[in-house]
């Protein structure tokens, strides 16, 4: 008779939360983006939308690492639901399956940490 491999661990359910909140954010970043580039809104947008763009690719990175990080501890994040203020994360793990709540309410603290000019940590969702 085979074992079942051990549930996720608090870690493995960690990862679920930046998966679930940086494409948010990501896609906020973009659309405030065009907002600046709407033409007559502001003299010269460049400074603003090259803070954005840094913004955008940081979190793109961290979003990418999320994902590997994801892969490699065999989670899979299989639907997401909009529930009130969060979002509940449905996923399976080895063979356990079961779901996580997401606030994402601190998306607006993410977005900050991503706009700063200096490489501050980013606070986890």
């Amino acid at each position: 008779m085979k074992t079942m491999p051990a549930p996720p661990s608090p870690d493995d359910l960690a990862l679920i939360a930046p998966a679930v909140t940086l494409p948010l954010v990501i896609a906020a970043l973009k659309r405030d983006r065009l907002v600046f580039m709407e033409p007559g809104l502001l003299k010269t947008p460049s400074p603003y939308t090259d803070v954005i763009d840094t913004a955008i690719t940081r979190a793109t990175a961290d979003l990418d690492a999320a994902k590997r990080d994801i892969y490699r501890r065999g989670l899979r994040v299989v639907s997401t639901e909009r529930v009130g203020a969060n979002i509940v994360a449905h996923y399976l793990c080895r063979g356990h399956s079961g779901e996580v709540t997401v606030d994402i309410n601190g998306g607006m603290d993410v977005m900050r940490a991503y706009l700063t000019l200096f490489d501050n940590p980013v606070p986890a969702p």
